[in-house]
């Protein structure tokens, strides 16, 4: 009966302490959130020369230069601010004598959007939770860097009818500064 009472009593112990290893690793892991976290590639599904230098390439931001103070920045409190700065316009011009062949002309928007949310943290991953709908959505941190796929964020038009030429999803990476 003593050496169930002592296993008992060890067991109890070895549950709190991990209880509390968790949860300060869960607070460590929430202070490393806090903080600015800054985009640092936009990837579509296919390679593209937008800037027309002859390299294609699905990291956006080697290809426009639109996107290079896009910031989300994480409270302590669990608010969160994402600060958009611009958006890119592309539109494909046919190469004259072609049937499918295009040029590019990409333009920056100037346009600055502010959206906020709340945050939180499971593990290694940050939840964000959208202030308007209630939505949430997990995110993977590794090496300081998360990512999200935002659906369709991609679209290229024609000039000559103003169709959609190009519509893909865009994968976006943010690493903390």
């Amino acid at each position: 009966m003593k050496n169930l009472n002592f296993y008992l009593f060890v067991g109890i112990g070895l549950f709190f302490m991990m209880s509390c290893t968790n949860n300060d690793d869960e607070t460590n892991f929430a202070s490393d959130v806090e903080g600015e976290w800054q985009l640092t590639r936009l990837e579509s599904i296919n390679l593209h020369d937008f800037n027309n230098d002859g390299e294609a390439t699905n990291n956006l931001m080697l290809e426009v230069n639109c996107y290079l103070n896009e910031t989300i920045i994480f409270n302590p409190d669990n608010t969160a601010i994402s600060k958009n700065t611009s958006y890119t316009e592309i539109i494909a011009m046919l190469i004259p004598g072609t049937t499918n062949s295009y040029n590019y002309a990409a333009g920056c928007i100037s346009e600055e959007s502010l959206i906020s949310f709340n945050w939180s943290t499971d593990g290694s991953n940050i939840i964000i939770i959208d202030n308007v709908d209630a939505d949430t959505q997990v995110l993977p941190v590794n090496n300081n860097q998360f990512s999200f796929v935002s659906d369709n964020a991609l679209m290229v038009k024609k000039s000559d009818d103003n169709s959609v030429l190009i519509e893909e999803d865009l994968k976006f990476t943010y690493t903390k500064n």
